[in-house]
């Protein structure tokens, strides 16, 4: 008798497989149907994204050579920017504001940006910073 509920078990644990199995093989030919449709718009954009980087710069060379022929020194070519850092905490910030020069303050920024990345505590980089030096 304990045949037919084991049967039964095994039937429902199969068909559970099945399903899940179906169901993966489904997600997955969607997901490759996807990209196949998707894959000349991406390319279309991405070539479109080149084509604008490469007239941003002719346009800018275009200016520059224009403005040497004025007799303008111009401006430098802009630089590509890395990201951003993350804000300084706000009492760390203050003691960065106290310096007037850009020099010094890039400085003390990269010093105590040292000192956070060594695991410093913000109070503990503020009393190193306020020893005097000999």
């Amino acid at each position: 008798m304990e045949l037919a509920p084991t049967r039964h078990r095994n039937a429902e644990r199969q068909r559970r497989v099945i399903l899940a199995a179906v169901f993966l093989v489904g997600l997955a030919a969607g997901a490759a149907g996807c990209y196949v449709l998707q894959r000349p718009a991406l390319e279309y954009l991405k070539a479109e994204l080149n084509w604008a980087r490469a007239e941003i710069v002719s346009a800018t060379d275009r200016l520059l050579y224009s403005w040497k022929n004025d007799g303008v020194t111009p401006a430098p070519r802009p630089l590509e920017l890395g990201p951003l850092p993350d804000k300084l905490p706000s009492e760390l910030q203050d003691v960065v504001d106290q310096w007037e020069s850009p020099e010094s303050r890039a400085a003390v920024d990269q010093r105590i940006r040292a000192m956070l990345s060594r695991g410093w505590d913000p109070v503990k980089i503020i009393l190193e910073l306020d020893k005097p030096r000999i």
